[in-house]
């Protein structure tokens, strides 16, 4: 890097970091509990479009300790003539990489620039998430970053036998100021067991990779963002997305067959909100739904009647097959059906349950950014809705 050296950069960015001894070749010899080792990874010059200025953007990796994931990634924009720190920023992850410049949109007078670093919290789950910056002048002269746009870009682990993985892309979309988020996710155990799903080929132009197309069931997302040139910044236009059965699976809540616009969503007009934290009754009161948490895979959903005598009840939502949370209940308006929001990986999805016990079905992904969802809901059957 013209004007700094590796070890003036990592001085900068890492303020008192001293380079340890290299590693002992003993296998023998004691782990680097305490020790921080860092390394310049990637490096570039730019202006990012604000005038004459020129700085160095470079991208640090480093581990502190022997742990499996004890990494660490900073990335730093440097005046390299006056051997300063003009904007630094530490992820919550590790492992940057992919360090690069781009325009916004077309005729963008400003250079953003974007990076992907692991943000997993596992030992054996992997996040990877893509970020974009975009320069801003202060008052002053000085300049800042806005953080523009943030997802995943892949990710995959397991939860018991229950396999998810991901496959993700953000790209500049057809019209002038227009991107487009595209994502593939993969649940369920994969097809051990003599069933052949559907070949693996690249719809949305995703072609993942390591046998993911092997998984059972497959969510797939698109999302629509534009640019606005007055500030720079993206905001989502839209979403759409649907689930696709490459096989036939008898994990909850993927064993439940979809079914799609049945219900609509009205206004309660009877009594139909939580009583207290927990429960809820129906429109008339005739039946209640209450949900315990007993402890950590033990979460239930109890269906009574007005007595208080229990009907039926939906247990283990964190189990060693599915892991999600339940966001909110509700019920049908003639009262033949109760609702749930659950919300897993990203994802929000609309459950139903009849209330006889038989005839449950997913009725559809929903909005994953929509959090107007909360206990009380009522839905009201879109077939009634045409008969009135």
């Amino acid at each position: 890097m013209p004007g700094l050296s590796e070890q003036e950069i990592l001085g900068l960015l890492l303020p008192g970091y001293v380079e340890p001894p290299p590693r002992s070749e003993d296998p023998n010899g004691e782990p680097e509990w305490n020790v921080t080792r860092a390394r310049v990874t990637e490096s570039l010059l730019t202006d990012f479009g604000l005038g004459k200025d020129r700085f160095a953007l470079v991208l640090v990796n480093g581990t502190t300790g022997a742990c499996t994931q004890c990494g660490f990634t900073v990335v730093g924009i440097l005046d390299p003539g006056r051997h300063r720190v003009v904007w630094r920023l530490k992820p919550e992850g590790y492992s940057g990489h992919q360090l690069e410049t781009l325009s916004l949109f077309e005729g963008d007078s400003r250079l953003s620039f974007t990076f992907r670093y692991d943000a997993g919290a596992h030992e054996h789950n992997s996040y990877l998430r893509q970020v974009i910056y975009r320069p801003r002048r202060l008052k002053g002269g000085a300049i800042d970053f806005d953080l523009v746009w943030s997802d995943l870009i892949s990710s995959g682990g397991a939860n018991g036998v229950m396999w998810h993985s991901r496959c993700a892309s953000m790209v500049r979309g057809q019209a002038r100021t227009d991107w487009l988020y595209r994502r593939r996710s993969f649940f369920g155990a994969w097809l051990d067991d003599g069933t052949e799903g559907e070949a693996a080929t690249a719809p949305l132009g995703l072609p993942c990779k390591d046998g993911e197309g092997e998984q059972r069931v497959e969510i797939r997302r698109v999302e629509r963002w534009t640019v606005q040139p007055a500030t720079g910044l993206l905001a989502r236009a839209s979403v759409r997305s649907e689930r696709i059965d490459r096989a036939p699976s008898a994990r909850f809540p993927f064993s439940l067959p979809i079914r799609s616009n049945a219900w609509a969503r009205v206004d309660p007009k009877g009594p139909a909100v939580a009583e207290h934290k927990a429960e809820l009754h129906s429109p008339t009161e005739r039946f209640r739904i209450r949900q315990s948490h007993q402890s950590y895979g033990k979460d239930e959903v109890a269906l009574l009647d007005r007595t208080g005598d229990g009907i039926r009840s939906l247990k283990d939502w964190h189990s060693e097959f599915f892991e999600g949370s339940i966001e909110a209940l509700g019920w049908a308006e003639d009262e033949s059906r109760f609702f749930v929001v659950v919300v897993f990986e990203g994802e929000r999805a609309l459950l139903s349950f009849s209330v006889e016990g038989s005839n449950d079905y997913w009725e559809e992904l929903l909005d994953p950014y929509d959090t107007s969802w909360h206990d009380g809901f009522v839905m009201r059957s879109t077939r009634a809705a045409r008969q009135q």
